[in-house]
């Protein structure tokens, strides 16, 4: 009776190892599609970033530039946003190095405000543009 118990203590310990090692090996390999997702989508930022503010900087118009604005503040939070997901991939991992930043959080929110405010010249000829302000300060 004891030896019976032993063995299926033994072969359910066996079972166990094979799951955890399999459970690993499926980490590991979430871990490296997370990164290459991440490295994929930071890849064509970097041009439209660049290519943007040069164009910014040849506008004359007001309200083009504006457009542009929230144009290159997208990209910076898509940038911020794959920065993140490169930061949990190496959290996981163990080799993130972690700091305190300080940021300015009315400006901020200002930023999601006129980001969420501005309408393109064909929504608003269309009416669909909902230019409610979220927060006021």
């Amino acid at each position: 009776m004891q030896t019976e118990l032993y063995q299926q203590i033994k072969e359910s310990s066996t079972r166990l190892d094979l799951a955890n090692e399999q459970l690993k090996v499926h980490d590991k390999m979430q871990q490296e599609f997370i990164n290459v997702a991440a490295h994929e989508l930071r890849t064509p930022i970097q041009p439209i970033l660049s290519l943007s503010e040069l164009l910014r900087s040849k506008i004359k118009d007001t309200s083009q530039r504006e457009l542009l604005d929230v144009t290159i503040r997208n990209a910076k939070r898509l940038q911020r946003l794959s920065d993140n997901i490169l930061d949990i991939t190496k959290f996981e991992s163990g080799k993130l190095n972690l700091s305190k930043e300080r940021f300015n959080l009315i400006e901020e929110i200002q930023n999601v405000n006129s980001d969420i405010r501005t309408e393109t010249p064909e929504a608003a000829a269309k009416g669909s543009s909902d230019s409610r302000i979220l927060f006021r300060f």
